[in-house]
């Protein structure tokens, strides 16, 4: 994290620098959140920036914090496990280290092979979700959402950041998707989360 460039989204961009992305509602009940944009972890922020215009077209503004890396070597450069963010990393998320949250959602790419419905929510409402993806994504898709079937990236850890930023300590939600399923589908992983939350919020 030394030595790195934190400009705006067009300039970390044009530079292969950093920048994070902070759209704030005081009265939101939810945080949106995607620590692995960029090139990191590529349209995560565009998961999570497409969930919030959902959720606030239906009156439901969140907060939402995107911090994105950029160049061929983002991942092993800005790479940093949610379980270990800490505030102080990143000047926008040190402003909202005193907040927390109903309900915080994050979203990732791994490579294990199948989409993640993970995190420290109730069982009941990750396979809500689990249930909407499958509706919407291509049969091939793999969806998982008990911790049983997960290989990896469970999301379940009180220091996980997703978690960490609800009232509870273990109420966040944790998508994993595929590169292919980021890539192609990301609309619909943030419309298939909006389904659930907007009955929630």
């Amino acid at each position: 994290m030394n030595n790195v460039l934190k400009v705006n989204f067009t300039d970390a961009w044009r530079h292969d620098g950093t920048a994070e992305t902070l759209w704030e509602n005081p009265e939101s009940k939810i945080i949106l959140l995607a620590p692995h944009g960029g090139d990191i972890e590529f349209n995560t922020e565009f998961t999570a920036g497409q969930l919030h215009k959902l959720l606030r077209s239906e009156g439901h503004a969140p907060t939402t914090w995107m911090y994105h890396g950029f160049g061929e070597d983002a991942f092993d450069t800005y790479h940093v496990s949610a379980n270990h963010i800490e505030f102080d990393q990143f000047e926008k998320l040190s402003t909202l280290r005193d907040r927390r949250f109903q309900y915080a959602v994050s979203f990732h790419i791994h490579n294990e092979g199948y989409v993640g419905v993970g995190g420290g929510i109730d069982d009941h409402i990750r396979y809500n979700v689990a249930e909407r993806l499958e509706s919407r994504l291509p049969s091939s898709k793999e969806i998982r959402y008990q911790y049983e079937e997960m290989t990896a990236n469970k999301g379940r850890k009180k220091s996980n950041l997703v978690n960490r930023f609800t009232e509870s300590g273990d109420n966040g939600l944790q998508i994993e998707m595929t590169p292919k399923t980021s890539y192609n589908y990301w609309k619909r992983v943030a419309r298939s989360v909006r389904d659930v939350y907007t009955d929630l919020l």
